[in-house]
């Protein structure tokens, strides 16, 4: 059964720059996640070679004899090991060591995170910027440009290569506008990505 999804793409959609206006949300935890799973685990182990460093005591129950053999005691004992030459302090370091370093990876990472996401609003503002110039000044006067050129050349005032000339510029600058465009769209998908901001919709192409 095919069950593939058809998918269609208003023109609207991809000269929309609104996006640009928008607030951008903080960084998307998802992404911290595996060094906050990583802390916790160091942090558990700590605990679990302190218990080790703390010596078990021991306790012996027995029966002993008195008097050649006609009464009878019951004998109880114990033990704890002193300890004094290994308190397991090595593997405890360790573990915390693993703690401190996932604890400042997520620190790193969340600034990181916050950078990125501030780079790329500030880079979409840009980009929506340049593609309303182009639409309304570069472009306008592209065309312009074609129209009175090929007025010119009906008149035998510009020659043939004049004419392709113009064509070329108003194709260089439809296609920059169309670049420019693209480029805000891939921005803004990573900025969505950095934020989470479809977090929602995981897990949707699996339900039924």
């Amino acid at each position: 059964m095919d069950r593939g999804v058809g998918l269609s793409l208003d023109p609207a959609d991809f000269e929309d720059t609104s996006a640009a206006r928008e607030v951008a949300g903080e960084a998307n935890e998802i992404d911290l996640a595996v060094l906050a799973a990583q802390r916790d685990i160091a942090q558990a182990r700590v605990r679990v070679e302190q218990a080790r460093a703390t010596p078990d005591a021991t306790v012996s129950v027995g029966v002993r004899h008195f008097w050649e053999g006609q009464d009878l005691g019951l004998v109880v004992g114990g033990s704890i090991p002193l300890g004094r030459y290994d308190r397991n302090e090595g593997a405890i370091e360790r573990a915390r060591f693993e703690g401190v370093a996932a604890q400042a990876d997520m620190a790193a990472l969340r600034q990181e995170r916050e950078r990125e996401i501030a780079r790329l609003q500030v880079q979409l503002m840009a980009q929506a910027s340049q593609a309303r110039r182009i639409a309304e000044e570069a472009l306008p006067q592209a065309e312009r440009a074609v129209d009175l050129v090929r007025d010119g050349f009906n008149r035998g005032g510009f020659t043939y290569n004049d004419v392709i000339a113009a064509q070329t510029a108003l194709l260089a600058t439809r296609e920059r506008r169309v670049a420019v465009l693209k480029q805000f769209h891939m921005d803004r998908a990573r900025l969505d990505r950095l934020t989470g901001a479809h977090a929602d919709l995981l897990g949707l192409e699996t339900r039924p």
